[in-house]
C-alpha cells in the first residue's frame, strides 16, 4: 500500500511545489491506471484538495484530470461504504438467524394447523416466505461486501487500481442497497403479520404448550426485524429514492467534487 513516504522522490518534490498553502501531504493508497498511464494522486489536508501526477513526472492539465477526478472519489466513496455501511449490513449471522426463523414460524404452523383460524395461517405462510427471502437476500447482501473489501484489499496490496475497479466496487455497493431495500420492503409488508401472530399465540399458551418455546424465541428475536419506527424501515423511503435517482458518473452534480482538483488549469 504507498504511503507519502514510501513515493519516489521526484512524486514527492513536484507535489512539494503545489503545496502552497503549506498543508500535510498524503498518498492514496495506490497509483491510478487511466488510458493507458499510471497516476499518483496526492492529497492536502485540510483543504481535501488532490493533485495527479503521471509516474514520468508530468503533472497534467486541469481538464485531463476530471473525469480520474471523479472516478477516484467515486472509487474510494464506494469502498468506504462497506467497510461502514456494509459491514453493519453483511453481518453472516442474520442470515443464519432469518433461516432459524423461518424453521420456528413452520414449527408453529404445524402446531396450530388444527386450531389456529385461517387468517392466522394465512399470516404464518407470508412471514415464513418473508423469513426465507430476507436469508436470501443477506446472502447477497454478505456476499457483495465480501468481494468488495476483497477488491479494494487486492488493489491496495497491489498499488494499482482501474476505472473497471472503479465499475466494479459500484456494482456491489448498488446491488447490496437493492438486496437490502428488497429485504427490507419483504419485512415491513408482513410486519402486521408478525404482530397477529404473536398477539394470537400469547393468549393460546396456556391452552397449547408445545407453542411456549417457539413463541419465547420469536418474541426475543422480533427486534432484529424491520419495522416501520425501526430505523431501517424509517429510511426506507430515501433508500428507494437513491436507487431510482441513481445516474452515471457524468450525469451527476459534480462541481463540488471537481474544485477540489489542484491540478493546473
Amino acid at each position: 500500500m504507498l504511503t507519502y513516504e514510501t513515493l519516489p522522490k521526484h512524486i514527492k518534490n513536484i507535489a512539494e511545489e503545489y503545496n502552497y498553502r503549506d498543508e500535510k501531504l498524503l498518498a492514496v493508497p495506490y497509483r491510478f491506471h487511466y488510458n493507458g498511464q499510471n497516476y499518483y494522486c496526492i492529497g492536502f489536508e485540510p483543504s481535501r484538495e488532490r493533485l495527479f501526477i503521471r509516474e514520468d513526472g508530468y503533472v497534467p492539465s486541469f481538464s485531463e484530470m476530471k473525469r480520474p477526478m471523479l472516478l477516484t472519489t467515486s472509487y474510494e466513496t464506494s469502498g468506504l461504504s462497506m467497510f461502514t455501511i456494509g459491514v453493519e449490513w453483511g453481518k453472516p449471522a442474520l442470515e443464519k438467524l432469518y433461516r432459524e426463523m423461518a424453521n420456528r414460524f413452520k414449527s408453529l404452523c404445524k402446531k396450530t394447523k388444527k386450531t389456529a383460524p385461517e387468517t392466522i395461517l394465512s399470516s404464518l405462510d407470508r412471514v415464513i416466505a418473508a423469513c426465507e427471502k430476507s436469508a436470501t437476500e443477506q446472502k447477497l447482501i454478505y456476499d457483495c461486501v465480501i468481494q468488495a473489501l476483497d477488491l479494494t484489499k487486492r488493489r491496495n496490496e497491489e498499488e494499482m487500481a482501474t476505472e473497471e475497479d472503479q465499475k466494479q466496487l459500484r456494482r456491489y455497493v448498488l446491488e447490496m442497497t437493492r438486496a437490502t431495500v428488497r429485504q427490507n420492503q419483504v419485512q415491513l409488508d408482513t410486519e402486521q403479520d408478525r404482530k397477529d401472530i404473536l398477539d394470537y399465540l400469547g393468549g393460546k399458551i396456556l391452552k397449547n404448550p408445545a407453542v411456549l418455546f417457539d413463541f419465547l424465541w420469536l418474541k426475543s428475536k422480533e427486534k432484529h426485524m424491520v419495522t416501520a419506527d425501526s430505523p431501517r424501515g424509517r429510511d426506507q423511503g430515501e433508500f428507494q429514492k437513491l436507487l431510482k435517482e441513481d445516474r452515471h458518473l457524468e450525469e451527476g452534480d459534480n462541481a463540488e467534487i471537481i474544485a477540489l482538483l489542484r491540478n493546473p488549469k
